[in-house]
């Protein structure tokens, strides 16, 4: 009788105990799902944040290059400047020259201020349009970069670009 007793007590100390490995293990398998969905998220996050970052790495590149060549048209325009002012003051000196000689000499202050002025004027248009054909050409490019080429892990998680 006592083995019987002690048998069926153990019996059901065990069967106790596997229904509470079976409630654990539910448990477990439960926290695993979620964990499993937990880095699924994380990982999708993780790679939009990098596909970003690189689209960030090559706007600043192209922001670099923009400025570079904006930079390189500025001294361009800065020397083209300099080079109409000083032949406009050459042309100027020599219009100059000739007017003194020929002694009408009130005229030459007259005819110096717009010799220098039409060639500067003229190299400061010049650098006007060559600069803002760059800027539009930059625009346009820009505006090509910007539309949408799909194919990001934006569009896996179905958070898409805004239209």
């Amino acid at each position: 009788f006592f083995f019987f007793f002690f048998f069926t007590m153990q019996a059901d100390e065990v069967l106790e105990l596997q229904e509470q490995l079976a409630a654990v293990q539910t448990v477990n398998a439960s926290l695993q799902a979620s964990i499993d969905k937990e880095l699924d998220i994380l990982e999708a996050r993780i790679e939009e944040a990098e596909f970003e970052r690189q689209e960030n790495v090559a706007a600043i590149r192209a922001l670099r290059h923009h400025v570079s060549a904006e930079a390189d048209i500025l001294a361009a325009c800065a020397a083209t400047l300099v080079r109409a002012w000083l032949a406009g003051l050459a042309f100027a000196a020599l219009c100059s020259g000739v007017v003194l000689l020929s002694e009408a000499a009130f005229i030459a202050p007259l005819l110096l201020l717009p010799l220098v002025l039409a060639p500067l004027g003229l190299g400061f248009a010049q650098c006007k349009v060559e600069l803002s054909s760059y800027r539009l050409e930059a625009a346009r490019i820009e505006e090509g970069r910007r539309r949408p080429a799909g194919g990001g892990p934006s569009d896996a998680l179905g958070q898409g670009p805004p239209l």
